[in-house]
């Protein structure tokens, strides 16, 4: 797409990087900054394209990786793209997350006051692959479905994506597997700018959203990035949001992009994580610590999370949250989510899943409210009270 015709800036604080646009695509129009949840393999665990719609979500991230490996990028092509295959008729992003092996397990989840730490499932753990190599044609990895050798280059990357049909795609980034491999600054930074020089070479499709994957030049660099105009948009790795180093890397490595452009942070932690990821200029903002919570009982709230497995709630015949219109919270009590989880039941997880979508999707609602209202700095002390040890 034409660098500007797709993503406009409705209000912009000039002393800060924190801004309001809306960014348009072939499957419609998102206000941001804006919650996506991720949909690694297809789809967000329990819940039908239908729930999504109905609690307010309107755009997902997909991992390509996951989907190549099973179904297959040539059974979902074959079937009409993504968005068919998942009967999903929002907005939709791919990339290749992960690939990356550079995020720890806490990045999956909330860390709180309370002692709440959400690590990895069996099923995360069993879909993670190992990467074999960083080669300078491509990463080395091995499926996670048969062990078998996965060689992906920036350009199968593409083409990957571009076959499942999403309407914005990301370049393959360089990982950042450990600290024997940061060390090796130097030929991460050579290998990310060859391969940004690749992608860049690969003609566009109609109505494509090419992301640039800034990991290596925000983590190693100094905040440039050699093909910056040639990219519609910018995605920012796994970070915690709440730390200050992570804030001014962003920061720096923002003041260097084009100032119209969309930029993307991945893999966000939860609640405080998402809203100082918009107060540091991101405009969409993906994450699926919500659902992993929800499979593990922890309800997001205004003030702070619930852990609905806790004995405490046996009793409790409130709402999970009064003021919230979702289906868990107008139909059922906290007593009787608690008796859910106690007995295993899928139904708990999946009326947790909804309430902490619909949380997350009123929260976007109204951290956009407070910048409108030029209230952000308020709305991040309340968070930060109530959700003050996740970062």
């Amino acid at each position: 797409m034409q660098v500007g015709s797709y993503f406009e800036i409705t209000q912009h604080e000039p002393s800060a990087q924190v801004r309001l646009g809306v960014l348009h695509t072939a499957h419609g129009a998102l206000e941001t900054p804006a919650f996506l949840p991720l949909a690694s393999q297809g789809s967000v665990p329990s819940l039908t394209p239908d729930d999504l719609v109905h609690i307010g979500v309107q755009a997902l991230s997909a991992d390509a990786f996951h989907l190549a490996c099973r179904p297959g990028v040539s059974t979902i092509a074959a079937l009409g793209g993504l968005h068919r295959f998942m009967g999903w008729s929002g907005i939709l992003f791919t990339y290749f997350r992960d690939t990356w092996g550079d995020y720890d397990d806490r990045d999956r989840g909330i860390l709180n006051g309370s002692g709440i730490e959400s690590r990895r499932s069996h099923l995360q753990v069993a879909h993670r692959p190992r990467t074999l190599r960083v080669s300078d044609e491509a990463l080395v990895l091995t499926s996670y479905v048969d062990g078998s050798p996965m060689r992906i280059t920036p350009e199968h990357a593409l083409e990957t994506q571009r076959l499942l049909g999403a309407d914005g795609v990301c370049a393959l980034g360089i990982p950042l597997l450990a600290s024997a491999e940061r060390n090796r600054s130097s030929r991460t930074m050579r290998l990310a700018t060859e391969w940004s020089g690749r992608t860049m070479a690969i003609p566009r499709w109609a109505q494509e959203l090419r992301f640039a994957d800034l990991r290596a030049f925000v983590s190693l660099g100094n905040g440039s990035f050699p093909h910056e105009e040639q990219y519609d948009g910018y995605s920012f790795g796994p970070g915690r949001w709440g730390d200050e180093r992570v804030l001014n890397d962003a920061r720096l490595a923002s003041s260097c992009l084009p100032p119209g452009s969309p930029r993307h942070a991945c893999a966000v932690r939860g609640p405080l994580d998402f809203a100082f990821a918009a107060a540091a200029g991101l405009d969409l903002i993906d994450s699926e610590a919500p659902m992993l919570d929800a499979r593990r009982a922890i309800l997001y709230t205004a003030q702070g999370p619930l852990v609905l497995s806790d004995p405490r709630f046996r009793e409790e015949f409130e709402p999970i949250e009064v003021s919230c219109t979702c289906p868990a919270c107008t139909g059922f009590s906290r007593a009787y989510l608690h008796s859910l989880f106690v007995a295993e039941e899928l139904l708990g997880s999946h009326l947790a899943t909804l309430h902490n979508l619909a949380f997350m999707v009123r929260l976007g609602a109204e951290v956009r409210e407070a910048i409108a209202a030029r209230m952000l700095d308020s709305t991040l002390r309340n968070l930060t009270r109530n959700w003050w040890a996740e970062g």
